[in-house]
């Protein structure tokens, strides 16, 4: 219970196994969605998850979780409605640098955002001008009454080689390269001159 920072009270879990994984069914009481009267046509946001690596959490609708704008909106329903005022608008960014096209970036995956996580935003190499870049972007996802909110920490750019020289205690050098395309790694050694 997000609300009163505790577990629900008064919720069930069920799951059956299934091949490849699990079906979960969950019962939810509609108190603990400070609903007191369901009616059709309500929408509510709701947050669904898996804990991932023993020590984090994925949210399901490859949103950020720590803004309530983007939980995922779900519409009670009666036969006969039209259910499309419940869709959850895709959150994208249009990140450009320099003048260059545009890179647009589905935000899929994004975690609970206590923990740092990074979108690749190209599959190919950029060669950076020297000097001064600039990296511009916005929001490019779909409009609605609920775009969606995309939070950015920072953009990390990453070499395509990383190098680094380390000096031996008798003047010689090693020098490690780790190629992050395609996880080559060299090691060289150089004597003393």
């Amino acid at each position: 219970d997000w609300t009163r920072t505790r577990f629900l009270t008064g919720a069930t879990l069920a799951w059956q196994p299934t091949e490849g994984g699990y079906t979960f069914e969950a019962a939810i009481p509609w108190s603990a969605l400070d609903i007191e009267q369901p009616t059709a046509a309500m929408q509510f946001g709701l947050e669904v998850g898996r804990g991932v690596g023993g020590n984090s959490f994925m949210d399901l609708t490859g949103r950020d979780p720590d803004v309530p704008a983007n939980l995922l909106t779900l519409m009670l329903a009666e036969p006969g409605m039209d259910a499309a005022a419940s869709l959850t608008p895709q959150v994208s960014l249009d990140i450009r640098l320099n003048d260059g096209d545009a890179y647009i970036v589905p935000e899929t995956v994004s975690p609970d955002s206590d923990f740092f996580w990074l979108d690749l935003v190209t599959l190919e190499s950029i060669r950076l001008n020297e000097g001064e870049n600039t990296i511009r972007y916005r929001y490019a996802g779909e409009a609605s009454e609920n775009p969606g909110i995309s939070k950015i920490d920072a953009f990390y750019l990453q070499p395509v080689t990383a190098r680094s020289v380390f000096s031996t205690p008798d003047g010689g050098t090693i020098t490690l390269t780790y190629n992050t395309l395609t996880g080559e790694a060299t090691w060289t050694e150089s004597p003393a001159q």
